[in-house]
Order: structure tokens, then sequence, then C-alpha cells
């Protein structure tokens, strides 16, 4: 029997099975990796528009709403706020501002859902607290020091 140089059909199928396990071990590293960069500029996008919340709401603290020689802008009101109360005020509960969030084409890659519509929701709670200089008046208490707290939903 002659020997012949070459190889065998066990040896190609065991290199290409080889070069398929590292092959997939490869793209499941890129693809993980493609993931978490996707979910980590979500988060950033959903903190800068907290950041941004937060700013806007920074424009209504004032010393005393019901001054009238004082107009406020929006008449105390935040743009889209669906409360209907002065933006800080604790009264009624939570606000929705989500008609903001998502009719800015700054958020789309963080509200856009897999169809395209934006379904990103935006609300805020105020709490009221006592920091020393009293409440003031019911029923917005504007003399009290003011705690936000956001919740902020979207699509993953």
């Amino acid at each position: 029997m002659r020997s012949r140089k070459g190889t065998t059909l066990i040896e190609v199928t065991t290199a290409i099975l080889i070069a398929a396990m590292t092959s997939m071990a490869v793209f499941s590293v890129v693809t993980s990796s493609n993931v978490s960069h996707a979910r980590a500029d979500k988060k950033e996008l959903a903190a800068a528009a907290i950041r941004m919340a937060q700013d806007r709401l920074k424009s209504y603290v004032t010393s005393d709403i019901s001054n009238s020689f004082i107009v406020g802008p929006n008449n105390w009101r935040l743009p889209g706020d669906t409360n209907g109360n002065w933006a800080l005020s604790a009264v009624g509960g939570s606000h929705d501002i989500s008609s903001w969030l998502n009719n800015n084409s700054h958020f789309d890659r963080l509200c856009r859902n897999s169809s395209g519509v934006s379904v990103c929701s935006l609300t805020y709670r105020v709490t009221n607290s006592d920091c020393g200089y009293g409440n003031g008046s019911a029923p917005h208490f504007t003399y009290a020091c003011k705690t936000v707290d956001f919740t902020l939903t979207y699509p993953d």
C-alpha cells in the first residue's frame, strides 16, 4: 500500500469545525459588545433627558408665585405638563411631560420603538418639606423646599 500525501476527510472536517467554533465565539463577543454599547447609549440619553427636564424646572423656582406683578413662564406651568398646576406644585400628584420628550428630535434614538413610534414616558412628582422658612400657603406651599423625583421609561 502506498501512502498518499494530503489530508483525509476527517482532518478537513475537524479543521472546518474548529474554524466555525472560533468564528462563532468571535461573532458572539462582537454582537454582545454592540448590544451593550446600544444600551449604554440609551442610558446616557435617558440621563441627558432628565438633566434637561431638571434645567427646565429651574426656571420655575421663585419666592412667591401668587405675586400678580411677576408673570412666570407659561403662567408658571411647564409646557406639555398634563397636571395643569404650577410646575413645582405637589398638588395633583404626578406631572406628565412625556409629550415634550417624545416630540424632541434629540431623543429619537431613546424613544422610538421598533415601529418608529415614540413611546417614552417621563413623569415627575414633587414633594414639599419645611426647610426653615415655613411652607407657605396651600395648595402650592410656595415657601417649602421641593424635592422632585423623575420616572423615565423607554423601549429597550
